[in-house]
């Protein structure tokens, strides 16, 4: 039972230590992740949305850069 529940858990907190370094550089073109496939289902959410954020922030930083020249 409990290489059962590894086996299943195991995943599962490699996909959330994923998202925590993702989280932490939302807005850092470096240090984000590079893309990779989503999952389907509430960690695959989150990802999508933290690359969603991303975009927006990196469209932004552009875009005042190219406004402050």
């Amino acid at each position: 039972v409990f290489l059962g529940a590894l086996w299943v858990i195991r995943p599962l907190l490699r996909r959330v230590a994923l998202l925590a370094q993702a989280a932490g550089a939302v807005g850092d073109e470096e240090r984000f992740p590079a893309a990779r496939a989503a999952g389907r289902d509430e960690l695959g959410d989150i990802e999508r949305g933290l690359r969603t954020a991303h975009q927006r922030i990196a469209a932004d930083r552009a875009a005042l850069e190219e406004k402050n020249r």
